[in-house]
């Protein structure tokens, strides 16, 4: 899937969906569902993944020039609904390559059949002063027939690297997963502030789970195409879960 601004709630951190004591069971591809788990099971869940993407873009613009990046992902989440990450990835900024190291924390927790998700997540690019920010996200998902759907919300505050103005993305995205090993799915989001003027991005593609690894192809735009680095493309990726 196409990286985007706004942090999607993972099957794993969907363990912090469930009350202590109760663990997700999962069919590879099909919707998690709470079952009974025994109490000396560990309550903290681990997940890692590297990623290799052909283009890395997020909220449609590309951070690598439209070159390539390779990403790792790791995430722990609690039964009693925290959560927490690191991510890393490399970045072009000024025609050199840099790297960017992503913090995140948060709590997820189902209510009234919603899935609601509030944290935040702090942006690193070691060695390059005034880049570093951080940003408060929410996310409100449920099921819709086969479909999931989540509403998302990133609010970046007044800071330094944001040149003291607000920002705000908000999207839907939606994935179908049509087979165990087959999913689909589509995103579109809108920015306004220090990051983009009233801009619009949009997102689809197809994930396919084959021989150990997770095969991507997405098709990723913007209103904004004729800006550099913000062109439509196609973007191939290669996942595999550590």
């Amino acid at each position: 899937m196409v990286p985007n601004r706004l942090s999607c709630l993972s099957p794993m951190m969907l363990v912090a969906l469930c009350a202590p004591g109760v663990a997700l069971a999962e069919d590879q591809g099909q919707p998690c569902t709470c079952v009974a788990q025994d109490v000396s099971s560990p309550s903290v869940e681990l997940e890692a993944d590297l990623t290799l993407f052909s283009d890395f873009r997020r909220g449609g613009i590309s951070l690598t020039n439209g070159g390539p990046a390779l990403q790792f992902n790791l995430e722990a989440a609690h039964a009693n609904g925290l959560h927490g990450g690191v991510f890393a990835s490399n970045i072009r900024l000024d025609g050199t390559t840099r790297a960017e190291i992503d913090l995140s924390a948060g709590y997820a927790r189902d209510v009234a059949g919603v899935e609601v998700d509030l944290g935040a997540i702090y942006y690193v690019i070691p060695g390059v002063s005034g880049t570093d920010y951080i940003e408060l996200q929410a996310s409100f998902g449920r099921s819709v027939g086969p479909v999931d759907v989540s509403l998302g919300f990133a609010w970046t505050p007044s800071q330094v690297a944001s040149g003291h103005q607000t920002n705000l993305y908000s999207g839907v995205d939606a994935e179908w997963a049509v087979t165990d090993s087959l999913s689909l799915y589509a995103a579109v989001g809108r920015e306004n502030g220090a990051f983009g003027d009233h801009k619009l991005d949009w997102s689809t593609g197809v994930t396919v789970d084959w021989a150990g690894f997770q095969w991507g192809a997405a098709y990723a735009d913007s209103h904004r195409a004729f800006a550099p680095h913000a062109a439509p493309t196609l973007i191939f990726s290669l996942s595999k879960g550590l």
